[in-house]
């Protein structure tokens, strides 16, 4: 998951604030794209669940997911969505962005020496985050023991080895979109360098290549030291998370080889259709409409794998085209109105331009 969180990180701040433009109701407007990316989609998915899904009983257990809460609780992480367990750090992450640059804006304008060192100075403040929050959630891990409130669904993972703590929340992830963040503004720098064209195709190369090896060493030393869930094997997810940034540093550099290959238009329409993709995967209603589909073929793993890849894409346009496009549209259309009323009037007429 580093290179998902990595990547919001990055994403959300190059987007947003990087470039803060001091619009009225820019805030609300903050939210409600990010509602608009990811609430129609997961909801229309969990209501195909409880409609189609086998072995669906309700219980508190089951408006869990509703909330997008169910990565807090161990025994709800995985309920009928197995992957949307992210969503729920991701939702955290939002809600604390916007709080972060707020008091790291404000602290930079607060002197001019600190105004010509940026970066410096949200490096510091991301330190003091990636510090406070783990400290943060151990208090959390402490009250839900003392006071019960880990009981009945294991809020704060009390009842398994401290690294789910690590794997499933915030309170350590965050380091993963902190290298995110320091990314944007990396990349920001990167491009005001008076660099040759060809010096900065060769640095960025280089930076793409060290990203894909750390990457995949990561990954190969996370497994063999234990996994995710191991103390040992989680450590790893640093490295990984550094590596991604680094790949994430070389991929904004334009005229780079996979620069021009990810720019073109099939690859960048499945990345659009990607979070579809992403929570389809392991949905059980969809695995099950996938076996009835190809229960009589006899195949290789291989062949498997890509047929149900093919199988799910598809899936992933038709829920993309109909579902998460135009509910995302309706959305962000339905908060502009509601800006607009609240911040100009519901008569109010543009002011014409004068001479």
């Amino acid at each position: 998951m580093a290179l998902f969180f990595t990547l919001s990180g990055f994403l959300i701040t190059h987007r947003y604030f990087i470039q803060p433009e001091a619009k009225p109701g820019s805030l609300f407007q903050y939210f409600i794209r990010r509602a608009a990316r990811i609430y129609p989609l997961y909801y229309t998915l969990l209501a195909a669940y409880f409609l189609f899904g086998q072995n669906t009983v309700l219980s508190p257990e089951t408006f869990i997911p509703l909330t997008l809460g169910q990565a807090w609780f161990f025994t709800t992480r995985y309920n009928y969505i197995s992957t949307a367990w992210s969503l729920t750090v991701e939702e955290a992450f939002y809600f604390i962005a916007p709080f972060f640059f707020y008091v790291s804006f404000m602290v930079i304008n607060a002197r001019p020496v600190f105004r010509r060192h940026p970066l410096r100075i949200t490096l510091f403040l991301l330190v003091l985050l990636n510090i406070a929050l783990p400290l943060l959630g151990q208090l959390l891990l402490h009250l839900s023991v003392t006071f019960g409130l880990n009981q009945p669904f294991d809020f704060m993972y009390t009842s398994v080895p401290f690294p789910y703590f690590f794997c499933f929340t915030i309170f350590y992830r965050i380091f993963d979109f902190s290298t995110g963040i320091v990314c944007a503004y990396v990349c920001q720098r990167f491009a005001t360098l008076s660099w040759p064209e060809i010096s900065r195709q060769r640095a960025a190369t280089g930076l793409m290549l060290v990203g894909i090896v750390g990457f995949i060493a990561s990954g190969w030393f996370m497994n063999q030291n234990g996994g995710a869930f191991s103390v040992t094997g989680f450590v790893f997810d640093y490295s990984a998370s550094l590596s991604v940034g680094l790949f994430i540093i070389a991929l904004t550099v334009p005229g780079t080889i996979l620069y021009q290959l990810l720019s073109h238009s099939l690859l960048v329409y499945l990345g659009r259709i990607s979070f579809a993709l992403y929570l389809l995967q392991l949905s059980a209603p969809f695995s099950q409409l996938y076996a009835r589909f190809f229960i009589h073929f006899q195949t290789t793993a291989p062949v498997e794998f890509l047929l149900r890849y093919l199988f799910m894409s598809a899936l992933a346009v038709i829920f993309y085209e109909t579902v998460e496009k135009y509910g995302g549209r309706f959305i962000n259309a339905l908060g502009c109105s509601i800006t607009e009323r609240r911040w100009y009037g519901r008569d109010s007429q543009p002011v014409p331009k004068t001479s």
